[in-house]
């Protein structure tokens, strides 16, 4: 199903003549709703899954300070990396808490949702899935 959705993402491309690659320069709400459904999908991918997990719940420090630096972008000596993993770390809290389940599901289910919020952030998005 990932594949299905991804395609749904306007892609960059290259226009005949032109040497910048064309992109979506206003998203519509269809463009905004597939790279929703796709970071969520990709989120169960990459963190705690059963084989291949990136991020796992057991150090979520380092998960979210990872998410950071890779998904969105910011090098620790960024201005902004310090404010993007507080607000990643303060979201996995919030859904967490709000989560059902174990201790260490409701943490998987927050971090899941940190990934998907950082993947849907601005800066990743600006420089394209």
């Amino acid at each position: 199903s990932t594949a299905r959705i991804a395609a749904s993402v306007a892609a960059d491309a290259f226009s005949r003549g032109a040497q910048s690659p064309v992109t979506p320069s206003e998203p519509t709400m269809f463009y905004r709703a597939a790279t929703e459904m796709l970071c969520e999908n990709i989120a169960t991918q990459v963190v705690d899954a059963a084989s291949g997990a990136v991020y796992t719940s057991s150090d979520i420090p380092t998960a979210i300070n990872a998410m950071v630096e890779t998904v969105m972008g910011y090098p620790p000596s960024h201005p902004l990396h310090a404010q993007a993993a507080q607000i990643l770390m303060d979201h996995q809290t919030a859904a967490a808490a709000g989560a059902s389940g174990s201790s260490s599901s409701k943490a998987t289910t927050g971090l899941r949702s940190a990934f998907a919020l950082a993947c849907e952030s601005p800066r990743a998005l600006g420089i394209g899935l």
